[in-house]
Order: structure tokens, then C-alpha cells, then sequence
């Protein structure tokens, strides 16, 4: 199959990149939160309150102004709840852009005390773990740039975890949207919250507690040493997600409260992007049956194999956005 520019998904993936996928151990505890050396963020907008926030909310961003701002006027929209603070990292760089662009300005236009905003001197991968590393809250609370969140999603989310204190991670469902399907639905005030607990070992079959929308402890992911940026997985989120689930007790609260907008920025909307993320998310299963299932891991990697086609295969059927023209055999075949 011939990709972008006549060259095969293989020839732009290396076999070098599959390799090292192939050997991570996902699982790990590492150390991704120092800076980079010669690399520096700028606080460019807003300050952080003396007395930390119950909450900070963590948005990385990349020049997409009018869809942050969407995201920011759903947050500052929220409902029977105050008590946070929200934190941009803008991986657009000073460097490359030394001025005012179109994102900070609308930052500085919008001039709420609740926003602080930060540029990066570079634009590189590791704007997820500078957010860990300036916030000061206790739980912390990732959104994507394009997304929005219920009016009660903070108000729900605060409640359970202040009532149940054995909860280091609280996800929350999420609703699917698009620039072309605009409604999007409301929990409401009196939404009944059901509370799962998610086993590390039900992350061997897919990403059941997304990291978006969730509250977890900025102390724990200081402690599996933030976001990896060694193989840059484009799974990311999901690598997060399983190691918490790994270290320290998960949960999902089983309403909608986290607004998914599917665009065409999204890295899993090119075919070399999908590529990335079913090579990684097919190593990372097997890295979570060998460490869950030490005795039956041979038997779990059979099992891994039949759903993991199945979901490549998914994909590969699904033409609902982005140039995704990927080949399942392609993808097989890269994994052995």
C-alpha cells in the first residue's frame, strides 16, 4: 500500500522505531518531569493563586486559539464550583515566534484570574510534564485543547473524591463530538454518579478510564515521573492511565462529563499517527500481561493478538475522519 508521497506506512515508520517500541517497559517508573537542558518556559499571562486550588486544570496547546477558547469558556462556565485554576502550556515557541501570536493574545484579551499561561522558549514533546511540574494542586485535571466539559463535571468529580478517600485517580465517560455535530448534551444538577473500580489488569484491553477529564494526584504522577517522551508513543495518554492503574487505586465515575471533539488535528487523524499508536498499544498490552499475569502471560499474548486485530482491523474500516488509509497487514507484519 502507498502512503503520502507514493512511500509505504513501513519506509516513514522505521524499522529503528518499531524496535525500540517493541523493547520499552511501558510499566516503568520514569523520570520525564526535569526540564530539557538549554530548554525554558515563560509565564507570559496570569498568576498563580498563594493558596494552591483544590484542582488545577492542565491544557496543553498548540496554535489553536478560537478552539481553546471554546474549551476555556466551558470551564469558566462551570456550576457550584470555584475552587480550581486552570493552567495553559503553549508549545508554540518564543524562539520561532518571539512576539505576541494569535493564542496569547486572545489569552490576554479574555483576562480572567482564574487562566495562567505559559509559552515554552522551543516547541518540543514535553509540554504535558512541564504542566505537572509547575502546578501546585493536589489533583490535577487534564483537558485537551479542542474538548469541553460538562457545567457539573467539576462539582461531581470534587464530591466523589473528597468523600471517597481510597480514590487516587477518578476518570469520568465521555460524550463524541464534532464541528459538525454541534449539540452536545448536559449532565444536569442532580446527575447520579455510579463509581467502578478498574483492576490494572483490565487495561490489557483498551484504555477503559480515559486520562481526559480525570482527577488524579500530582504527587502520584511525580512519582512515575510524568509522561514519557522516549518513543513517543502517541498513546500517551493511555500508557498514563494503565501505569496509575498499575501503582494506585483507579476509578471511573460512569457519567458523561468530559466533551470529545474528533478533528482533523488529532495525530491519530494521519495514517503514519495511527500507525504509531497501534504499534505502541499492541506492545503495551503485552508489557501489562507479562507483569499482571507472570504465569500465564503466553496464553494472554494468543489472546492479545485476536483482540488487537480486531480493533487494527477497526480502524482500518473506519472512514469517519482524518486520511487514516492504513493497512491491517502492513501493521501485522511490523509486529511480528
Amino acid at each position: 500500500m502507498e502512503g503520502i508521497n507514493g512511500k509505504s506506512i513501513v519506509e516513514k515508520f522505521s524499522r529503528e522505531k518499531v524496535e525500540l517500541i517493541s523493547k520499552y517497559a511501558f510499566l516503568d517508573k520514569i523520570n520525564e518531569l526535569n526540564l530539557p537542558e538549554g530548554k525554558e518556559i515563560y509565564l507570559r499571562h496570569g498568576h498563580h493563586r498563594k493558596t494552591p486550588p483544590f484542582v488545577e486544570i492542565i491544557i496543553p496547546t498548540y496554535k489553536r486559539p478560537q478552539m481553546l477558547l471554546e474549551t476555556l469558556q466551558s470551564i469558566l462556565a462551570s456550576k457550584d464550583f470555584d475552587d480550581y485554576q486552570i493552567i495553559i502550556m503553549d508549545n508554540e515557541g518564543i524562539t520561532e515566534y518571539p512576539g505576541i501570536t494569535e493564542t496569547e493574545q486572545m489569552i490576554r484579551e479574555l483576562d480572567d484570574s482564574r487562566v495562567v499561561y505559559y509559552r515554552e522558549e522551543e516547541n518540543t514533546p514535553y509540554n504535558w510534564n512541564h504542566l505537572i511540574r509547575v502546578a501546585r494542586a493536589k489533583w490535577l485535571c487534564m483537558i485537551h485543547d479542542d474538548d469541553l466539559i460538562d457545567p457539573y463535571h467539576l462539582k461531581i468529580m470534587s464530591t466523589i473524591v473528597n468523600r471517597r478517600e481510597n480514590i487516587e485517580f477518578l476518570g469520568c465517560r465521555r460524550e463524541v463530538f464534532s464541528n459538525e455535530n454541534g449539540t452536545i448534551t448536559t449532565v444536569g444538577q442532580k446527575g447520579e454518579a455510579t463509581i467502578v473500580y478498574y483492576d490494572r489488569t483490565k487495561y490489557l484491553w483498551g484504555l477503559h478510564t480515559s486520562l481526559l477529564g480525570a482527577f488524579f494526584k500530582r504527587e502520584n504522577a511525580i512519582n512515575l515521573g510524568g509522561f514519557d517522551t522516549t518513543i513517543l508513543s502517541g498513546i500517551g495518554d493511555y500508557i498514563f492511565v494503565a501505569k496509575q492503574a498499575f501503582y494506585y487505586n483507579t476509578y471511573c465515575c460512569d457519567l458523561p462529563l468530559y466533551k470529545y471533539r474528533i478533528s482533523m488535528g488529532q495525530i491519530t487523524a494521519s495514517e503514519v499517527g495511527e500507525y504509531n499508536c497501534r504499534i505502541s498499544d499492541y506492545f503495551l498490552m503485552r508489557d501489562i500481561a507479562k507483569r499482571t499475569h507472570p504465569f500465564l502471560w503466553k496464553l494472554y499474548y494468543k489472546l492479545i493478538d485476536r483482540k488487537w486485530v480486531n480493533k487494527v482491523q477497526t480502524v482500518c474500516d473506519d472512514r469517519s475522519y482524518g486520511d487514516r488509509k492504513i493497512s491491517i497487514d502492513e501493521i501485522c507484519t511490523a509486529c511480528n
